[in-house]
């Protein structure tokens, strides 16, 4: 790109605001990185633009594809309940050792946007005397040592 002031420039890239002295110039500009990055996003927003809005048809039909993967994939109400079960009988297990300590159940479990096979996420709340390492490892030795 030149400077604004560049008194041979002949020609000006309008997609890069560019003055260009030549012909030769020209063929230079084109091959560059940020030129070819400026057209392509130039050409995604005139696809995105003249795209016609999707038809009822494409529309339910989206709903039902979205509709058949929550019900082969999706959380159902006893896959939250199993995941709630097994954070119950951890705290009940922490509680042991770790009576001021409770186990809350987030993420993808909580918002139901998760799916059959994700994590489950538990925060280990603990009171604010006690150090956040020294409660993690009680946790790692209560569960290894409970068996399960």
């Amino acid at each position: 790109m030149c400077p604004r002031n560049y008194p041979t420039a002949k020609y000006t890239c309008k997609l890069c605001d560019a003055l260009i002295e030549s012909v030769t110039f020209t063929h230079k500009h084109i091959k560059e990185k940020n030129y070819k990055k400026n057209i392509k996003e130039e050409q995604e927003e005139e696809l995105l633009t003249t795209l016609p809005p999707p038809t009822p048809s494409q529309i339910q039909a989206i709903g039902v594809a979205i509709e058949n993967v929550v019900q082969e994939f999706g959380l159902s109400n006893e896959d939250l309940e199993q995941r709630l079960k097994i954070k119950t009988a951890m705290e009940d297990l922490l509680h042991q050792k770790l009576p001021d300590c409770s186990l809350r159940l987030y993420g993808s479990s909580c918002s139901r946007f998760g799916f059959k096979t994700s994590d489950v996420n538990i925060d280990v709340q603990f009171p604010a005397n006690m150090a956040q390492p020294d409660v993690l490892l009680l946790v790692q030795e209560s569960l290894k040592n409970s068996g399960v």
